[in-house]
């Protein structure tokens, strides 16, 4: 909507009507999900369907990807780095997430647990670290493939 100053209108940010003053209006001032908190279209989002009744709903115009992990040396921790920072869903749980290692001895006996999971769904990263416990031995130079 607008609100008016010094018989001037002003249209809101975030408040979820588009009168097609900003790029976009999605109905908050959340960054990271297409429409950020100055209702600007954020690089590799498509916004569209705002008009002054109606919100805008935005899309991912390429979906995040795994650009390369790390195991630590003492195979303790792996470090996960995407191609742009991710929030995580306040509903994300671990259970949602798979991670696997293929290779000549699959499949191997592990666990895993992602580490700072409260502070990723406040704030936006592009590395995720994750704590990991191998039962077996990953054996072979380059035939063992991590696959999250």
């Amino acid at each position: 909507m607008f609100y008016k100053e010094c018989d001037i209108c002003y249209e809101i940010c975030g408040d979820g009507f588009n009168m097609y003053q900003y790029e976009c209006d999605d109905g908050n001032l959340n960054n990271y999900d297409g429409c950020n908190d100055q209702c600007e279209v954020e690089n590799g989002w498509q916004c569209a369907g705002g008009t002054p009744a109606t919100k805008d709903t935005c899309w991912r115009l390429v979906r995040p990807y795994v650009v390369s992990a790390y195991i630590n040396p003492k195979n303790e921790l792996i470090t996960v780095n995407f191609n742009e920072p991710l929030l995580l869903d306040a509903g994300w749980e671990q259970s949602n997430f798979d991670m696997y290692i293929e290779g000549t001895w699959t499949p191997y006996n592990f666990t895993f647990k992602m580490l700072y999971e409260d502070e990723l769904k406040k704030n936006a990263n592009s590395s995720f670290i994750f704590e990991i416990e191998i039962k077996d031995q990953i054996r072979g130079r380059g035939a063992d493939i991590l696959h999250l």
